[in-house]
């Protein structure tokens, strides 16, 4: 029997940093994001022995063990290792991954390999973990056994899919309220995004612990308090169909991002910004931690195509997409 798997990255609206320790314990996180048609895929075929053949099409990487005990962290496919020791299967199996998006994009990729094999193996047991349970073993995985410091946002959006406000208070509480959009407010959304790929930034992790070390710092407070308020305001803008002012609070959450950690931009990041801005955009933000990856775009009305011209003109990659609403499916194939 063949198990797949297949796992959505997420757009980051707002609120990214707001679910990270100590912030999110001591004054509570809300994050606004969405799961879209850009998947990692999964396979898991079992084996009658114990050997683990590990398959990346990403990276083009093979790589056989014997046994699970063999599995050691030496930055080779350590994120597909890390998923086998916390599972902790007792048979052996070829586990093969392929993503839609390059690693290192600002779309919450390794938290959506992660998920993406997680529900492979979760697939195989009797006791299945529910969604919740498997967002924290994905976030777990990351900040436990690879050390690589982030929030918690990535994990859940995969595993849920959707528009969703996340809202995170520490001590693994967090409660996930999908957005009940009308079907024509989805459709005007989708319509006026562009979604524009950049290129790849260095890894997420580095970015993001000088944020955490600077958590303390009472300006930063300040920076997180705000992105919060914001992200509410977005929240309330989407209800209410006021998609002008949400594309305007795009630029105020972005902004408020920079003032925050200047390190997440670079002239080329502002410059893009502004070629979209004089091109119709009405507001703009990076995806993920920053310094490269993908930027959203939300234009105004029959403006998009104008957007995507004069980004294409520069070289830049556009990135059609739709929201997903599924999350994380696993299914089975006859050998």
């Amino acid at each position: 029997m063949i198990i797949r798997s297949r796992a959505p990255v997420r757009l980051e609206l707002g609120g990214g940093g707001t679910d990270m320790e100590p912030y999110d314990v001591e004054h509570g996180g809300v994050v606004l994001n969405a799961a879209i048609n850009k998947y990692i895929y999964g396979t898991l075929i079992k084996r009658e022995n114990r050997e683990i053949n590990l398959v990346s099409a990403d990276y083009k990487k093979t790589s056989l063990f014997y046994d699970i005990k063999e599995l050691k962290y030496n930055n080779d496919l350590d994120l597909m290792k890390a998923a086998i020791k916390v599972m902790n299967p007792e048979f052996g199996f070829e586990l093969f991954l392929r993503s839609d998006v390059p690693p290192n994009t600002g779309l919450g990729s390794s938290a959506t390999a992660a998920i993406s094999m997680l529900g492979l193996f979760n697939h195989t047991q009797n006791k299945k973990l529910n969604n919740y349970e498997l967002a924290e073993t994905a976030f777990r995985l990351e900040e436990e056994e690879l050390k690589n410091a982030g929030g918690r946002q990535d994990q859940y959006a995969t595993v849920f899919g959707g528009l969703n406000l996340m809202e995170f208070k520490g001590d693994h509480f967090v409660r996930v309220n999908g957005l009940k959009l009308k079907k024509d407010s989805l459709l005007e959304l989708e319509k006026h995004f562009v979604l524009a790929y950049i290129g790849k930034r260095e890894e997420s992790g580095d970015i993001i612990k000088g944020q955490q070390e600077s958590y303390t710092q009472e300006e930063k407070k300040i920076c997180l308090d705000k992105l919060k308020s914001i992200t509410y305001e977005m929240y309330d803008c989407l209800h209410s169909e006021d998609f002008y002012k949400f594309g305007n609070l795009l630029n105020k959450e972005w902004d408020t991002k920079v003032n925050m950690n200047p390190v997440i931009t670079t002239d080329r990041i502002e410059a893009i910004r502004k070629i979209g801005e004089t091109s119709g955009a009405i507001g703009s933000r990076l995806m993920g931690a920053g310094r490269g990856g993908h930027i959203i775009f939300y234009c105004d009305s029959n403006k998009e195509h104008k957007v995507v011209e004069k980004l294409q003109e520069k070289g830049i990659s556009v990135v059609d997409f739709s929201f997903d609403h599924e999350g994380l499916q696993t299914w089975e194939v006859k050998l």
